[in-house]
């Protein structure tokens, strides 16, 4: 699918003594711009990626890309060079999308550079550029990029990251396939492609450009990576508190094994050690038993001490009364937390939008609209009439204003929140040591009601020992327990290891759909048959193919660019740009601007012969609905020349692009 056709486009620049300005009219098929060196061509072409906020495309960032005559001064013409200083400039871009609905793209070079404003439809509207607040301009309705995106009928895919995160593929990662500027976009394909993090950024353009779908299967890789690493991390931490365990109840642990080690042991043993021979938990327990059993044996004539118990029976009772309120309290902050919880994500979203707002008038647009006084900005409580601003005869808080007092409300509530959460771990670590507690003492209760109260001589220390009997058995009991869970866990672990190394194996055998080997045949074909079409002569054009893991040329398995000339990579940027032209007109599953640009396509000096022949199959393009914009400083007479016969649009200028429109009267 051919997304855009660019119909036309003014250039302006203002001045002090009168206006300069170029327009230029696009023809389906091959447009050539002709101008001499340093008189503007590009500062034309590059206009277009400008005028649709794509200027990361042509070149560093941060870097201004048009030259000084769109911001400081511009000259009359080569011969006078009289200098006119510059007020303002913009640029006008109209194009129509597949449906046929045109849309023109206002952009100041020289001015308010971040805002577009876009007709369509018979309605102006602002978007901003770059980013408001932490959302980009792709990513909110009030950007720019996520309006074309929209407009162009594209649905741009999440790609991961190399943090493994996920991101969306920018417009900007894919433009470079269409639009090859002439300072450093020759230098390979996708030249000028920018990375913003993304993992394999010119392969996942071209795998959306070509529908080879290979974004889900990079998803599905990259979460089974993340399993991996996971259940790895899930592993070390495992081992550390089966350590920390041991270590506690003066245990010892067999050893565990790394993942993935061979023959190696991953089950989760305490034993005890004694004279260098190993005691189970299991013949711990029953020894213990053993000797409780034996001591139990005890005479049971005397009557329990009445007063001893109703202490420790008032212990236990005070400790119930304590955990019982500590829980209600915890109850209590939780409920509090989450209502604060609540209010931040309010005055966040709040805040996000007047933001988005701020950047919108920063970038120079009428915000007015959407600045009302009708409801509370924290709560979006209706403000009645005896509330507002013409009844108290106080002025509106200013937008500025608002962002500020919606960021002092945002730290105050968090500072609030952050309270609550650190109430909330001192309680819960209270209830635990209650919990505790709670438990020990109503062990002891449980004895106490179960044995003598009293017992002279040899029957009390009998008693004693059993207690400390009992102690050491709940304690290897409990050891049982965690030694239960940690193997569960452990097993669960290893499990879901093995599954997602399996998952990893299948994931990178994974062969190309059937789908996407007759796509990548269909690119090597026409590839192939451009190049002929180019007098490709540094070997066989036939070694030349498609590489199923970059999607881009390689021959015989190498590096084109290593193994090509200068002159012939030209010729191979030539043939695979058009390519991916023709094969998405003729596929409407395939995604393509529409257009395509070549800033000083002869480079290297590609003789003329190739250069015509570039010509004649560029301007066959508008049979298939597609476009190519050239820009070139070829002499009139050679170009003509190449022209002929052919059908070209061919734009020249003598002098400087940019004229100094003849019934300005500012003069």
């Amino acid at each position: 699918m051919l997304g855009l056709t660019l119909i036309d486009m003014v250039i302006t620049v203002k001045t002090t003594e009168g206006t300069f300005s170029t327009s230029i009219i696009f023809n389906n098929g091959l447009n050539i711009i002709r101008a001499g060196n340093t008189s503007g061509k590009s500062t034309t072409v590059n206009a277009i990626a400008y005028a649709m906020g794509l200027e990361s495309i042509l070149g560093p960032r941060g870097k201004r890309p048009f030259p000084r005559s769109m911001y400081e001064y511009i000259e009359d013409s080569k011969k006078n060079k009289k200098r006119f200083y510059v007020e303002s400039s913009n640029v006008a871009l109209t194009v129509k999308n597949a449906k046929d609905i045109p849309a023109t793209f206002c952009r100041d070079i020289s001015g308010y550079e971040n805002k577009i404003c876009v007709h369509y439809q018979g309605t102006d509207k602002d978007y901003y550029l770059k980013t408001a607040g932490n959302i980009g301009s792709s990513n909110s309705e009030r950007g720019f990029h996520y309006w074309l995106e929209s407009y162009i009928g594209w649905e741009l895919p999440n790609v991961v990251n190399f943090d493994g995160s996920n991101a969306k593929l920018y417009l900007e990662c894919i433009f470079p396939l269409f639009f090859i500027e002439q300072k450093r976009g020759w230098a390979e394909i996708q030249a000028n492609i920018p990375q913003w993090g993304i993992k394999n950024v010119k392969n996942a353009a071209l795998q959306f450009c070509l529908d080879i779908d290979n974004f889900d299967y990079e998803r599905k890789l990259n979460k089974v990576k993340h399993a991996i690493a996971f259940a790895e991390e899930s592993w070390a931490k495992l081992r550390n508190k089966a350590e920390n365990i041991a270590k506690y109840n003066s245990v010892k642990l067999t050893r565990i094994s790394e993942l993935g080690e061979k023959y190696g042991n991953f089950t989760i043993r305490f034993f005890y050690s004694q004279n260098e021979s190993r005691i189970s938990l299991y013949n711990k327990q029953k020894s213990l038993s053993k000797r409780i059993s034996e001591l139990s044996e005890i005479p049971s004539d005397q009557l329990l001490n009445e007063d001893e118990l109703q202490r420790q029976f008032s212990s236990v009772k005070s400790l119930r009364r304590k955990y019982s309120s500590l829980c209600n309290t915890i109850e209590s902050t939780l409920l509090a937390a989450e209502d604060t919880e609540s209010k931040l994500k309010t005055i966040d979203q709040e805040l996000l939008e007047y933001q988005q707002l701020k950047r919108l008038r920063q970038v120079g647009s009428d915000i007015s609209a959407d600045l009302g006084t009708d409801v509370c900005p924290i709560c979006d409580t209706v403000l009645y009439d005896t509330l507002k601003i013409n009844k108290s005869k106080k002025r509106p808080m200013t937008l500025d204003e608002n962002i500020e007092f919606l960021k002092n409300q945002y730290g105050f509530y968090k500072s609030i929140f952050n309270r609550y959460q650190d109430d909330l771990s001192q309680q819960n670590l209270d209830l635990n040591l209650v919990t505790s507690r709670l438990n020990e003492e109503n062990k002891v209760l449980k004895s106490m009601r179960g044995d003598l109260d009293y017992i002279q001589g040899e029957e009390r220390n009998k008693l004693r020992k059993k207690v400390e009997l009992e102690y050491k058995l709940d304690a290897v009991n409990k050891l049982v327990v965690a030694q239960s869970d940690l193997e569960e866990n452990a097993k669960k672990i290893v499990d879901k290891w093995t599954a997602a190394k399996a998952e990893q194996k299948k994931l990178q055998e994974k062969t190309n759909s059937s789908k996407h080997e007759r796509t990548i045949k269909k690119l090597q074909s026409t590839l192939r048959t451009y190049l002929k079409k180019f007098e490709f002569v540094s070997s066989s054009v036939n070694h030349v193919s498609i590489s199923t893991r970059t999607l881009r040329p390689e021959q015989e398995g190498y590096d084109i660019v290593a193994e090509s000339s200068a002159s012939d990579y030209i010729r191979i940027i030539w043939s695979y740009t058009l390519a991916l032209l023709k094969l998405a007109a003729e596929n409407e599953s395939m995604k393509h601007a529409g257009f395509i640009v070549l800033d000083e396509p002869r480079q290297q000096e590609t003789d003329m012969l190739s250069f015509s022949a570039l010509i004649d199959q560029t301007s066959k393009s508008s049979d298939y609905g597609g476009q190519v914009i050239f820009a070139t400083s070829l002499d009139e007479g050679g170009l003509s020349e190449a022209c002929k016969g052919k059908d070209v649009n061919l734009i020249s200028f003598n002098d400087y692009v940019f004229a100094l429109d003849e019934d300005d009267t500012t003069i």
